[in-house]
């Protein structure tokens, strides 16, 4: 078992992150969004050049590994009409930091639907296919989060999107579930049950997100 967390949980800069990390015993972290060498926070992938040195500099000084990288990728800020083009530059800006920093797991999603949405649009299966085929290439395993996207619509839709794309794995958030609509059952939706949704999803998780991360090949 690895025992981790969201660095900029923490707070925004990177010395603030590592020394979390050490406070807490923790030997690496999940990585998301940042502050070093004077820039402004942005994500692990996006971050300029010098910032990205100087934070993998000061996380190796520290012995400090980066176990996943929280990704923007299909996140709940992005749309399925947004250019698919984007979408692809953005895993290819992460898979090569993660390469650098030989990160495993890469958080992703797939898209905010819209607010009356109940079905998963054929073109989300696809792209999230194409995305989680060019992690597997690179040797890392893509896992999902159950939030505000199409896959976090309920666990039956996760379910579907697993199924649908092969080699893509899950990331549970036992918080996410309570402020999200059940969207596999009648309107008015109700929220969703955090532990049916873990019940349904956990055989498929390779990591979780209350703090505790399980490799998938451990129990």
């Amino acid at each position: 078992m690895i025992v981790t967390g969201i660095g900029d949980e923490a707070g925004n800069k990177i010395e603030t992150q590592i020394a979390a990390s050490k406070e807490l015993g923790w030997e690496q972290l999940e990585m998301r969004g940042i502050e070093a060498a004077g820039h402004p926070k942005a994500n692990f992938h996006d971050i300029p050049d010098q910032a990205f040195d100087t934070a993998v500099a000061q996380l190796e000084e520290s012995d400090v590994g980066v176990y996943c990288v929280g990704s923007t990728i299909m996140n709940f800020s992005k749309k399925l009409g947004d250019p698919f083009e984007t979408t692809v530059a953005e895993v290819n800006r992460t898979i090569a930091r993660m390469q650098r920093v030989r990160s495993k797991y890469a958080r992703i999603m797939s898209y905010k639907p819209g607010d009356d949405e109940y079905q998963t649009p054929p073109e989300v299966f696809k792209r999230v296919k194409e995305v989680t085929q060019r992690f597997l290439d690179a040797g890392i395993t893509p896992v999902h989060e159950n939030c505000m996207n199409y896959g976090g619509m309920s666990w039956k839709h996760a379910l579907e999107l697993l199924d649908k794309v092969p080699g893509l794995k899950w990331v549970f958030d036992t918080a996410n579930p309570v402020f999200n609509f059940d969207r596999s059952k009648g309107k008015p939706w109700p929220r969703q049950d955090p532990w049916e949704f873990w019940t349904h999803v956990r055989s498929c998780r390779a990591h979780s997100r209350q703090g505790r991360n399980v490799d998938a090949g451990k129990k």
